[in-house]
Formats: structure tokens, C-alpha cells, sequence
């Protein structure tokens, strides 16, 4: 840490510091097409007069400097000295750029200073990065009895980048010649006759403006000619907003945006165009603008409900430009001064027709998804809780905000928009609605979010719910992701899904098997092939610690038909993982299953196998008197069965064997129990048959 208390500088900072950019560049983008080109303030055209214009003192190559106002004299020198005319326009000379200049040195000075004052504002140009050029074009000059025919100034337009026409009307005495202009079903009549012996008058158009010029009824009209150039190449050309214009414009940022452009901009970034809300009509324009560039160039469109929870301090007083809120504050309803946490989630997600697009799920954002930056500046909020504070001591300040919007990415990052928002529950519901197409390369990636996820938990925090989020957010253990994933692997039969599922599993500590459901380890046993998912059983029967757990699978595996698994393959696995069972952790409640299978085996398969490990197990007495009981109630079965071809002890000597040891497992002489070899042997004594009255069932 610096010694101002600031982070250092890293990598990872200047990284982020360039995404915050490219976002802002983005979201300046979409701000200027859809925002300002749908409040748009200008006019297709105009004119003005300008009474205080200096004299360029207009000097012309064959001519030399032009008297203002015009004199008949030099109108006629214009006129003779091989100025071109043009289809369209009789009567109308046109004087190159290359023979103008200008005597007076003030008047580019004063043309920029007219156009920024002018021009800019009133054609609607404002903002832009860097200011829009004009260039002088040509000089014209019409006669008295001319006339323009309708055609559209883009006629004339010598750059992709010109959007508009500056005409400057020099001291030259006239009368008629009104310029009627036309846009759509929008019509102007600019006027540049009156006063035209002694003034300057400035007209201003877009270039697809169609316009027509009345005749000179007399007299002579001088003018320069300015093409209007567009420079922010980062930025759409001034133009007169229309739907067409408006989607043309639209798709250019989109295009921009899916092709790099935006140099910082993540691959699954998110716009959210925060709909202003009081003129329905106009939000409506914007979706539709939106919808029709979206489909051009493959960008989802969502409508939703964005939910803005902002909380910070409270103060009394004034600011210039809070963030949220507005700006006055009182006592009683003070304004926010400094921010603490701001939190954005779009929810109620749906398509143009109005389809739930993420089951419910709600988008996560952050300050740099919105669009336009600071939707809710000067905007009081829908909600707000004041926490009590004094005028010492400044308090927490809660504000709430619901806008409808408009949310924008690219098609080709829907799914990972959509996984990173809705995170593993949502994940699991897609593949479970996809289940049955099997492992598709989708569901593969859906896939591979899930187990990267697959321990990641929400906190209350991390999600914002309607206004007031006063309830838990319901968070996913690994066993329920477990129990999901297991059958979706079964119903879409991937057995690399069941066996990884398997693999992820914590059988000893995250994954309770009561919980996770033996039957969908029964499940998988039935529907693959045990060479396919034997690793996966392996963890499973061997991470499982108590022996009661590992008989009761095993059990249920045994007792499953699988045709699958050829008889003896299967019979050597589950042999194996019964065999090494006993040596995990065994209580007094495992003690029936044990002796269920001792008494299935025989008294050899006992005494190797089962007796050992059960020796070393720290059971408490009443637990050994259990086993003796199950070894003398199955006495005559264990007897009866045949000796197995490694037995050298009779069955009856092995049984008194096995039964000697369970003895000495016992203390004797007055503790707990007292054993006798004979049930005649406890009846000697009174406190003794107390004593077997609590449990003492070896003396049977």
C-alpha cells in the first residue's frame, strides 16, 4: 500500500482501469444513437441573419477583390469569367474554391465563431468529441429570373463523412428567391431577402434535405457555400434522427462492439439501456429501434425490470451532483452524500413477446452495464429509508429505484450471460429441460460451469430482491447439486457426467449419502456399464466411513439386477469392497448388518475376515453382547453350513473360537457384565443376575 493509504498499481488494476474505459466509450456510444438522437432538439434547417458581419473583402482569381454589397459590375465580371452552370440550376453560376480567398484576416475567425454559435446548436450536432469541420465548397451566385428545381444537397455532397450545408449570403440587394426545404412531411421557408443590400444571412441544412429555390424577381444573390464534415470517427455522423437513421446508427456501435471495436470490452459484457419511464410512446420508439438492430446483427434484446439498491450516508446539505438522488436536501429528507454499496439487478427477464428468458432468474450488473451513465441523477427515488441521525453525526441512507430495460449482448455469449447470472441452479434447470438430447456441446459448457462453481455459495448480499431484501437467499449445497447432476447423467445416459458427478463428491464430509439419495447410486449401477463408472464406485464405497453406510450400498447393489455387468465381474467387486468394509468405523446400530453378512458367510469367511478388524473396534460392551447374541441365535445355521476348503478347524471348534474371542472382549469379575460358561453358572448369585438383567447375553 502507497503511503496515502491507496492500492499500488498492478497488472490487474490497469486492466481493469482499461475496461472501465472501453465500457465508458460503449455506453457513450449507445447514449448518443438512442438517447440524444430520440430527445433530439434541432432543426433540419435554418436561417439567420447576422446584421453585424465583417467584410470579407472577397477576392476572386481574374477578378480581384468583390465590392459588398454586390455592384451589377462585378455580378457581370462573376458571371463572364468562366464560372460553370449546372443542369438544374439556370441561371446559377458556380465559382470553384480554388480562385476564393479572403482579404481580411478576421473572417475565418469570424465563420468558426458564427458556425459553433450557430450552426451547431441549432442543426442539433451537440455533443461530440471532437468539433464537426466545415469546409468551403464553392461560391454562388445566382441571376435575376433563376430557378432551382427539387434535388437533395447530398447531390453535392464530395465526402461519406459531410452531413450538412452552411450558406452564407453576402450584402448583395435582391428580392424573391425564398428557399423552400423539405424533410418528410416537415416543411421550412428560409428567407434571406429581407435586408439583403446590407446584411449577412446565414442558412443551414442536412444534406438530405430537399429544398427549392423561387426565381430572383431582381437583383443578384452572392454566396459561399460550406460542406459540414463530420470528424469523431468513433462516433455516428450528425444526422436527422429517424427510425431508419436511428437503426443504421444502432448497428453501427452493435457491429463495432461484436467486432472488438470496444478494445477492453469482455465478451459477455452487458448493456442495460435504463428506459427514462415518463413518455411510454418514446421508450417504445427505443425498443423498437433496438429490436430491429439487435436482429440485424445478432444481439439478444431482453426486457426486465432493473432494481437499483443504493445505500450511503445521509447528510443535510447540498450537493452539486449526487450520483442518485436529487440534489436539494432538508433536514427531514436529507440527500445522499457519499455511497456506500450499489447494487443493480434486472429481473422479471423476458423476450420482445413477452417469454421468460432465465426461469425467473435475475441479471447481476454493476454501474458500467447502464446505460446512459448515471440514470438516476436528480431522479428521487422510488423508495427510501432514513435512518435515524442527528445533525453531528451522519447516518446510514437506503435508496430504492424500479426502471423498465432494455438489456443487450451479444447472441453469442446468451448462455454465458445467462450461467453467470443465474449461476448453478439455473444451470441445473437447463440441463435438466435438455436432458434427454444427451451430451450436446452446449450442455457440455453448461456442464463445465457447474463443476467450476460447484462450491461457490450466495450470500444474502450478493442478490437484491424486490425493494426490501428481508428474507435468506436460498443457497445450494453440494448435496443438492449432487442429487440433480447424478440424474441428469442417468435420464441423458452420459456416464463420463455420473462418474465426474461422483468424483466431485465428498462422500466423507460434503455429501451426507442419506441426503444424496442411495437411489441414485443404484441408478447409475443400472444404467452403465461397470468398466465405464467402476473408478467412480471405488470413491464412492471407499469414501464412505462407517461400515453401516458401506453394507447398506453394497446391499442395495447386490440386491439390483443389471445386465449390464457380467455376473462374475460384479461378484468380484463387490466382494472386494465387502471385504475391506470391516475395517471402517463400526458401532453398536452397524452391529445387525455385519452379522447379517457373518451369518450369510460362514464361520471361516467370520473368523478371517470379519473378526480382526471388529477386535480393534472400540465398541462398548453392550455392543459385544450384541454380537454374541446374533452368534448364538444363528448358532444352528452357522453349524450347518459347509466348511470352506481353507478351514482346518470343524465348524463347532471354530464357532467356540470365534465365540472365545467376543468373551474377551468382556470384562470380568463384577463390572458390567459376568459371564459364565452356562446359563446355571448366573443364577449363584443375585447381584450377578442384575447384572444380566441389563444385557448380559452371552449367558444363554
Amino acid at each position: 500500500m502507497s503511503d496515502d493509504g491507496s492500492e499500488p498499481l498492478t497488472e490487474n488494476s490497469d486492466h481493469d482501469e482499461n475496461e472501465r474505459l472501453a465500457k465508458d466509450i460503449l455506453r457513450d456510444d449507445l447514449t448518443r444513437v438512442l438517447r440524444y438522437g430520440f430527445n433530439f432538439q434541432g432543426t433540419f434547417a435554418f436561417s439567420v441573419p447576422l446584421p453585424y458581419s465583417p467584410n470579407p473583402c472577397l477576392h476572386i482569381d481574374g477578378i480581384g477583390i468583390v465590392g459588398l454589397p454586390l455592384s451589377d459590375r462585378d455580378a457581370n465580371l462573376i458571371a463572364n469569367t468562366g464560372a460553370s452552370t449546372r443542369e438544374g440550376a439556370a441561371d446559377t453560376v458556380f465559382v470553384d474554391r480554388s480562385r476564393i480567398s479572403y482579404k481580411n484576416p478576421k473572417w475565418e475567425t469570424y465563420v468558426g465563431e458564427v458556425v459553433h454559435e450557430h450552426v451547431w446548436k441549432r442543426l442539433g450536432c451537440a455533443p461530440y468529441k471532437t468539433a464537426p469541420r466545415y469546409e468551403l465548397r464553392e461560391l454562388l451566385l445566382q441571376k435575376p429570373g433563376s430557378r432551382a428545381d427539387f434535388f437533395s444537397s447530398a447531390d453535392a455532397r464530395t465526402t461519406p463523412e459531410t452531413f450538412g450545408t452552411v450558406i452564407i449570403v453576402l450584402p448583395s440587394g435582391f428580392t424573391g428567391g425564398e428557399i423552400r426545404a423539405s424533410h418528410g412531411d416537415r416543411n421550412l421557408t428560409l428567407v434571406s431577402a429581407k435586408g439583403s443590400l446590407y446584411e449577412t444571412t446565414l442558412l443551414a441544412w442536412y444534406t438530405d434535405v430537399k429544398y427549392e429555390v423561387e426565381n430572383l424577381t431582381s437583383g443578384y444573390r452572392l454566396a459561399l457555400v460550406y460542406n459540414l464534415v463530420h470528424t469523431s470517427a468513433e462516433t455516428p455522423t450528425p444526422c436527422i434522427p429517424s427510425a431508419e437513421t436511428l437503426v443504421c446508427h444502432t448497428r453501427d456501435v452493435f457491429r463495432k462492439w461484436l467486432l472488438s471495436g470496444y478494445k477492453g470490452i469482455p465478451d459477455d459484457h452487458v448493456a442495460a439501456y435504463v428506459l427514462e419511464g415518463n413518455d411510454r410512446m418514446k421508450d417504445d420508439d427505443v425498443l423498437s429501434v433496438l429490436k430491429a438492430a439487435a436482429d440485424a446483427e445478432n444481439m439478444v434484446l431482453l426486457l426486465g425490470t432493473l432494481c437499483a439498491h443504493v445505500t450511503g450516508w445521509a447528510e443535510a446539505s447540498t450537493a452539486d451532483k449526487p450520483t442518485y438522488g436529487l440534489s436539494q436536501g432538508t433536514f427531514e429528507n436529507p440527500i445522499m452524500t457519499q455511497l456506500h454499496v450499489v447494487k443493480f439487478k434486472v429481473k422479471k427477464l423476458t423476450d420482445i413477446r413477452g417469454k421468460p428468458a432465465q426461469n425467473g432468474f435475475g441479471l447481476l450488473l454493476d454501474e458500467g452495464n447502464l446505460v446512459p451513465e448515471f440514470p438516476f441523477r436528480d431522479v428521487e427515488p422510488d423508495e427510501q429509508d432514513i435512518h435515524p441521525f442527528t445533525s453531528y453525526t451522519a447516518k446510514p441512507l437506503e435508496y430504492w429505484y424500479r426502471r423498465r430495460a432494455l438489456v443487450l449482448f451479444p447472441s453469442s455469449k446468451q448462455l454465458d450471460v445467462l450461467l453467470s447470472s443465474g449461476g448453478v441452479e439455473y444451470a441445473l434447470s437447463e440441463l435438466e429441460k435438455s436432458a434427454s438430447e444427451g451430451p450436446t456441446e452446449e450442455n457440455q459448457k453448461i456442464v463445465e460451469f457447474i463443476f467450476q462453481n460447484w462450491r461457490k455459495t450466495s450470500s444474502p448480499e450478493d442478490c437484491i430482491f424486490d425493494f426490501r431484501p428481508s428474507y435468506e437467499v436460498p443457497t445450494m449445497t453440494p448435496n443438492d447439486i449432487a442429487t440433480r447432476l447424478a440424474g441428469i447423467a442417468v435420464q441423458s445416459n452420459d456416464a463420463k457426467l455420473w462418474t465426474r458427478t461422483m468424483s466431485m463428491c465428498k462422500f466423507r464430509d460434503e455429501v451426507d449419502l442419506s441426503r444424496f439419495g442411495l437411489e441414485h447410486v443404484v441408478a447409475g449401477w443400472e444404467k452403465f456399464q461397470l468398466e465405464d463408472i467402476e473408478a467412480a464406485l471405488d470413491r464412492i464405497v471407499d469414501g464412505l466411513r462407517s461400515v453401516q453406510d458401506t453394507l447398506m450400498v453394497l446391499k442395495a447393489l447386490r440386491g439390483s439386477e443389471n445386465v449390464l455387468h457380467p455376473e462374475a465381474r460384479r461378484d468380484q467387486w463387490l466382494s472386494g469392497h465387502l471385504d475391506r468394509s470391516f475395517s471402517k468405523k463400526a458401532d453398536e446400530s452397524s452391529l445387525r448388518l455385519i452379522m447379517e453378512v457373518a451369518c450369510s458367510k460362514g464361520l471361516d469367511y467370520i473368523s478371517r475376515v470379519i473378526m480382526p478388524p471388529l477386535l480393534a473396534q472400540p465398541l462398548e460392551v453392550t455392543g459385544w453382547a450384541k454380537v454374541a447374541e446374533s452368534l448364538y441365535g444363528s448358532q444352528d445355521q452357522l453349524l450347518a453350513l459347509p466348511p470352506s476348503q481353507s478351514q482346518t478347524l470343524s465348524n463347532a471348534e471354530l464357532f467356540d473360537s470365534i465365540l472365545d474371542d467376543v468373551r474377551s472382549m468382556i470384562p470380568k469379575g463384577g463390572t458390567t457384565f459376568l459371564l459364565a460358561d452356562s446359563p446355571q453358572d448366573s443364577e449363584d448369585d443375585d447381584s450377578e443376575r442384575a447384572a444380566q438383567e441389563s444385557g448380559n447375553l452371552l449367558d444363554r
